[in-house]
């Protein structure tokens, strides 16, 4: 039960259409609520978000520490009480040091494109992904009405978010707890800004490139053509774009989803080093994702067998962000 990563493949080739995932969800909840028996790894992380409302543990207070440091101003919703975008940071971009490069690009963009928007900052709490998945339905339950609360205070068209886990969450099961938003991922903000001549990155991603898809964007949620576009706007060449082999509806996990960020496995293969192995066996040079858990993942991969030199990670964000 606790190795699925939830990423959707067994229901996507099911024959007989069987709904694995909220079997294993509702078998995760049983052992987690009735028995108390969750991955001691796992425990700890729901028991920081619990505590300080990120599963790493961080200060509440820290949340625009990554901001700040970057010497970013950004608009707090607390400020403006109103406005077109809100930015979900995420938990990811808020406090792990590699997809806090992707917010500030999230940020470069938005201010290139002079959109309207604002952040939470210390007013977000984690979404609750990884507590529902893991089996915390209480925890995530919490964090829901607490979220929502804090949104009701305030007025905004659209929420964007870099982290499939938010938007799946934000979107798709929010609304059952009376939490209804217009939710959209970066990927497809950032094609709409650039199909409306609001971004003009230069043309001049030259290596060999492909693109990952994560599960919870394209699975779960059938986004495959937004970051495939975006990374074709930046694109010299488009016989330099690799499309790997498993890819889009039968894309391959990064290994993260389901919770299994916050616990080891050690049984066979790790899930992100086969990952990575098939993209270095596709002869790119460099691998796009659009997900912070993916990024994550792949990164760790390609940094423990030894490629991290020869195999550059990147997300959709970054790679518009540095040619503005």
């Amino acid at each position: 039960l606790w190795a699925c990563t939830t990423c959707g493949a067994c229901m996507e080739e099911c024959p007989v259409l069987i709904d694995h995932i909220p079997a294993i969800t509702d078998m995760r909840r049983h052992l987690v609520l009735s028995e108390g028996k969750p991955p001691k790894q796992a425990n700890e992380s729901l028991e920081a978000t619990m505590q300080e409302g990120n599963p790493w543990g961080y200060p509440k207070s820290d949340r625009l520490k990554w901001a700040v440091d970057a010497g970013l101003e950004l608009p707090t919703l607390a400020e403006k009480k109103e406005v077109d975008v809100l930015y979900w940071v995420g938990c990811a971009g808020a406090y792990d040091p590699r997809n806090q490069n992707i917010a500030q690009s999230v940020v470069k963009i938005l201010k290139a494109a002079r959109v309207d928007f604002a952040v939470l900052g210390k007013e977000e709490s984690c979404s609750g992904d990884s507590a529902r998945r893991l089996g915390e339905e209480y925890l995530f339950e919490t964090l829901v009405q607490g979220n929502i609360t804090t949104l009701g205070k305030y007025k905004f068209n659209t929420v964007i978010t870099a982290c499939p886990h938010c938007f799946h969450t934000l979107s798709n099961e929010y609304p059952d707890f009376g939490g209804n938003y217009n939710v959209v991922h970066h990927s497809e903000f950032i094609q709409q800004l650039l199909d409306e001549g609001r971004l003009n990155p230069e043309k001049t991603l030259a290596k060999k490139v492909t693109y990952h898809d994560a599960c919870y964007l394209g699975r779960h949620n059938d986004i495959y053509d937004a970051p495939r576009n975006v990374l074709d706007s930046v694109i010299t060449e488009k016989s330099n774009y690799i499309e790997l082999e498993q890819s889009k509806s039968s894309s391959f996990c990064c290994g993260a989803g389901g919770g299994n960020m916050w616990h080891e496995d050690n049984r066979g293969e790790m899930v992100n080093n086969v990952r990575m192995q098939q993209i270095i066996d596709s002869g790119a040079e460099q691998v796009v994702t659009a997900c912070s858990f993916c990024m994550i993942m792949l990164d760790d991969a390609a940094k423990g067998m030894g490629k991290s030199d020869d195999m550059a990670v990147q997300d959709i964000a970054e790679i518009i962000a540095e040619r503005l």
